[in-house]
């Protein structure tokens, strides 16, 4: 997730991208956390965190839906601000 959104920093955000793509760009199995809402709370939300904590940026994620399904996340990115470094 952090290379996939390092490129990204000067620009602020991510386009959208499709969640089968996001999948695949994270390397996870077809068939592991078919449940939307499992991929979520096993591995975007981990993720997430854990680029925040480490990177030099922060990220949040928006979710696009169709009906009820989600289709494709996008992410936007701002740099930690100074003061957020020193304390890390």
């Amino acid at each position: 997730l952090y290379e996939n959104c390092a490129s990204y920093v000067e620009i602020g955000q991510t386009g959208w991208i499709e969640i089968l793509d996001f999948r695949k760009l994270l390397g996870v199995d077809p068939l592991k956390y078919v449940i939307f809402k499992d991929f979520h709370c096993k591995v975007i939300k981990p993720a997430v965190n854990d680029v925040n904590q480490h990177a030099e940026f922060v990220l949040q994620y928006h979710l696009q839906k169709q009906t009820r399904k989600v289709v494709a996340i996008k992410f936007n990115i701002n740099k930690k601000k100074s003061a957020d470094k020193n304390a890390s």
